[in-house]
């Protein structure tokens, strides 16, 4: 199996990217993944209308398409991260274990930061089986 995984935006397109094209990879993690609750108006510009949006966003893909239960999921974000994007990951990890799907969520202290990802790089690569 192929394994993605992704900082910030980087998490937010490795989920999309998974959640769309399930085929490809059997692991995904998404740290600090940049999922909003609510399209933010600093972001509206990269989208001409919600739909758009809706289409990339993990967060709605996984509620309304099916998702493979044979996808492990690991998500975590800070718990003083300013984008509060740890309410994004509990959400998206209910919906998926709701599914079926072996989703890990995990709240780690610190914020959206580069040291908050250096604290938990060992968690990452054993996730990963590195």
């Amino acid at each position: 199996g192929r394994y993605i995984g992704g900082v910030s935006a980087g998490g937010y397109i490795a989920l999309h990217n998974t959640l769309r094209h399930q085929n490809m990879f059997s692991k995904v993690g998404g740290h600090m993944p940049a999922l909003e609750l609510k399209l933010e108006d600093e972001d509206r510009p990269y989208y001409k209308d919600m739909e758009l949006w809706k289409k990339y966003d993990p967060i709605y893909i996984a509620r309304n398409d099916n998702i493979s239960s044979d996808i492990d999921v690991y998500l975590d974000a800070g718990d003083r991260d300013e984008g509060r994007f740890y309410e994004g990951c509990l959400i998206l990890h209910k919906i998926l274990q709701e599914k079926g799907v072996n989703s890990q969520n995990h709240i780690f202290t610190g914020n959206h930061s580069a040291e908050y990802i250096q604290s938990n790089i060992e968690k990452y690569l054993k996730f990963y089986g590195c």
